[in-house]
């Protein structure tokens, strides 16, 4: 009996997990609201993007994007926890390609995200 390969294509399965898994990603924050209350923490959480989810956004409408409901749920359920979306440090870039080295931020991603993290910290 061979190996059977399956190809499963990354992207596409983010898309159908933020429009069919709601529910856990709310029952994450919950858990996550619950730890910054237990051990008095400020609680941030960055939606953060591969280069493809980037490209995807770039033009869309924000009812267009899958995300978009799941993350107005939270921030209307959690309004304790702050959400930031790296789209959103990115926004003034052309160049998504210099964003980002192979599937990983680049340095100056990297610097620029941190940055901005460090207003809400």
């Amino acid at each position: 009996m061979g190996i059977v390969k399956v190809d499963i294509n990354t992207f596409e399965y983010e898309i159908s997990f933020w429009r069919s898994h709601e529910a856990l990603f709310l029952g994450m924050m919950t858990f996550y609201q619950q730890l910054a209350d237990c051990h008095g923490f400020k609680p941030v959480f960055l939606l953060q993007h591969r280069k493809r989810s980037l490209e995807y956004l770039t033009g869309k409408a924000a009812e267009q994007l899958p995300w978009t409901s799941a993350m107005a749920r939270a921030m209307e359920q959690f309004p304790g926890i702050t959400f930031l979306y790296e789209a959103d440090i990115f926004a003034e870039r052309d160049d998504i390609e210099a964003l980002y080295t192979r599937s990983h931020h680049s340095p100056k991603a990297n610097r620029m995200i941190a940055d901005y993290l460090n207003t809400y910290i």
